[in-house]
């Protein structure tokens, strides 16, 4: 079977799943699809195709439209998966809800995104969207207060609390994971939206101006602006060589639910901070897989390179870049990142951040005084020479 205007091949599951997560759907074409699958009887790999892309709750709407088709031990299946994301994105819900009127009592500001209050904002449900944990991006300033009211309610995390004072590991880094043992809820505290190596020099300050609130559960939660979303749900899916297809449906239904969305803001934003491709290449995978209205002023952007970098990322679609290995992928993924990064200068910056950019082991393992954090570049290849080399021959 062909689709897209690549004309490439894509393997029956996920032209299924594109199929069953448009937006304007075709009852027929899916009802046909679903009679191909059933001639291969290979349901557990749909259903495992689509937990991956974290398509569960679409796949099993069209399940229930479609069950005379669909055998009874998959349908089952499908509805305990369903079930038991309904009760983890109302679980996480809850959770958003209470930590966001918590900060709020203490005059702390955040935007939440992805998560629950994205799904209420583009799905008008929050048990539409499969989710697995809360992303909660607030101003630097307020890390270590916002991380004891996370300690005050059970939340623990395997770094030292110390890292989040600690100006090196500030700049170069941008999230910090907090887990719930018994709640089992992860949350991710944010400062940036991501880290320094996607070059998004874009303050907190300035996306929480921009910010508006979605309703979920009758409280309001700060999420970003239509503007600020788009760009950084496309960035987002780019980084990840758009691995997951829930991702892309995000943006599709983003660009057709935002009737005021101001693209021109986006772009010249995208410029200043250099990832128009990046934007560019995401906007156009979801007009190529989604049919997603786009204007002239982007589709005219699309030279030769954003091309090439096109035809690349729906050749690794066809060929199920699902099954492939974590390293390959990474391999993948570090090659892509440095052609899309086709300017020299942003090429060297990429690869001198994947060679010497300090971790968080780095900062535990060292432990220097923050007026010699400009050491830990030049520590990391040590440590790790010794960690995958002479400690090996020692032993």
């Amino acid at each position: 079977m062909k689709t897209c205007q690549n004309d490439l091949t894509f393997p029956l599951n996920d032209l299924f799943l594109l199929e069953a997560t448009q937006s304007k759907q075709r009852p027929q074409k899916i009802a046909e699809l679903l009679k191909h699958i059933e001639e291969t009887d290979d349901w557990e790999a749909l259903l495992n195709m689509a937990y991956h892309h974290a398509l569960i709750p679409q796949l099993y709407t069209i399940f229930s439209r479609h069950r005379n088709l669909i055998p009874h031990n998959c349908l089952t299946q499908t509805e305990a998966l369903n079930e038991e994301i309904i009760f983890e994105n109302i679980k996480l819900g809850a959770e958003l809800i209470q930590l966001t009127r918590i900060l709020e009592k203490n005059a702390l500001p955040y935007i939440s995104i992805k998560g629950p209050a994205l799904a209420q904002e583009l799905y008008q449900d929050v048990t539409k969207r499969q989710i697995s944990d809360l992303d909660i991006l607030v101003s630097e300033h307020d890390l270590l207060a916002i991380a004891n009211i996370l300690l005050e309610r059970g939340f623990q995390s395997s770094l030292p609390l110390s890292l989040l004072s600690n100006s090196g590991f500030i700049a170069l880094d941008n999230d910090f994971t907090f887990l719930h043992h018994t709640k089992k809820i992860m949350v991710e505290l944010h400062w940036k939206l991501f880290p320094v190596r996607h070059k998004m020099p874009l303050e907190f300050e300035t996306l929480h101006q921009n910010a508006r609130a979605v309703i979920l559960q009758k409280h309001p939660v700060t999420i970003l602006s239509p503007e600020d979303n788009l760009l950084y749900l496309s960035l987002h899916a780019t980084k990840h060589l758009f691995e997951q297809l829930k991702w892309l449906c995000d943006i599709d239904r983003l660009v057709r639910n935002s009737t005021a969305l101001d693209l021109e803001r986006v772009l010249e934003t995208a410029d200043k901070i250099e990832v128009s491709d990046a934007l560019l290449l995401a906007l156009l995978m979801s007009k190529e897989l989604y049919h997603t209205p786009l204007p002239d002023q982007i589709t005219e952007r699309r030279s030769p390179h954003i091309e090439k970098l096109l035809h690349t990322v729906l050749h690794y679609f066809g060929e199920d870049f699902t099954t492939l290995a974590e390293p390959q992928k990474k391999k993948i993924r570090y090659l892509f990142l440095q052609q899309l990064n086709h300017t020299k200068q942003n090429r060297l910056l990429a690869l001198f951040l994947a060679t010497f950019k300090p971790s968080s082991v780095d900062y535990i393992y060292y432990q220097l005084p923050e007026k010699l954090n400009f050491l830990y570049p030049l520590l990391r290849g040590p440590r790790l020479l010794y960690k995958y080399g002479l400690k090996r021959w020692i032993m």
